[in-house]
């Protein structure tokens, strides 16, 4: 019997600082405001490097002989088919893609909906996340997909085994190594730093060039977002104070030094 594994991954923008400027974990990203709202067109993108450690993962199950079918998804624009090209690259066997102008800007709960449902749609037994994005870093969206489904979540996963219908997890949260198991269907987010994802090959690059992933729209999936989770956000540019610069001789900047320590020139 052949286990579904979905791959939730997130296109996010490159930052700023970092490894030459290539990890997005490594200081801000530059952001552009247009219209009067934050947007990252424009800006570097790549996909999220905490997903490609459930995907090594899930790779490395079926090099060993398990017989899985790993689905990445992603919920984004046309711009983040490129992520979903890059999972394909790292061991996805083939790639979904949820875009729709209704969910421009969604939150965790909406966010978790679109992927419940899509795991819904294809079966999955599994859904494999990483722990938190690069971007938003909340750590939410694992857990509100596990509760979407209404199936187990295992968190901050280093290593996972699955046997039979069972997932067990070996994890760390701060008290020393634990193992975890859960029947499937289950939800399991993985942390990075114990397992190691390769760089894919230039051929498995290039032959993902062609792919066209499955595409899903809100009336696809029976996703609805409330009226009240709609926030039109604009962004406006505040004053900067004018700083005044005193200039001061020895004997009257040392006074003055001292009040500012002491507090006594904020009483003045």
């Amino acid at each position: 019997m052949r286990l579904t594994i979905l791959v939730p991954v997130k296109d996010v923008l490159v930052s700023s600082g970092g490894r030459g400027g290539s990890s997005p974990h490594k200081g801000p990203a530059r952001l552009r405001v247009s219209g009067g709202v934050l947007t990252g067109h424009g800006v570097p993108h790549r996909l999220d490097p905490v997903n490609e450690v459930p995907l090594e993962w899930a790779r490395r199950l079926r090099d060993g002989g398990a017989a899985v079918w790993v689905v990445a998804m992603t919920l984004g624009p046309a711009a983040a088919t490129g992520a979903l090209r890059r999972a394909l690259a790292l061991g996805a066997d083939s790639i979904v893609q949820v875009e729709d102008d209704a969910f421009a800007g969604a939150d965790v709960r909406t966010t978790a909906r679109v992927i419940a449902a899509v795991a819904t749609q294809i079966g999955a037994d599994l859904v494999a996340c990483g722990y938190e994005s690069a971007d938003a870093s909340s750590g939410a969206v694992p857990a509100a997909v596990a509760g979407c489904l209404g199936v187990p979540l295992l968190s901050r996963a280093g290593q996972a085994v699955l046997d039979g219908g069972e997932v067990t997890v070996v994890r760390d949260l701060g008290a020393g190594p634990e193992r975890v198991t859960a029947p499937l269907p289950a939800v399991v987010s993985f942390v990075e730093g114990v397992i190691e994802p390769r760089s894919p090959a230039l051929r498995e690059v290039l032959k993902t060039r062609s792919v066209v992933p499955t595409m899903f729209a809100a009336d696809d999936l029976g996703v609805r977002i409330p009226d009240e989770a709609v926030r039109d956000v604009r962004v406006v540019e505040a004053a900067v104070p004018k700083r005044v610069t005193s200039v001061l001789g020895f004997d009257e900047g040392v006074d003055a030094l001292l009040a500012l320590l002491t507090g006594e020139a904020a009483d003045a």
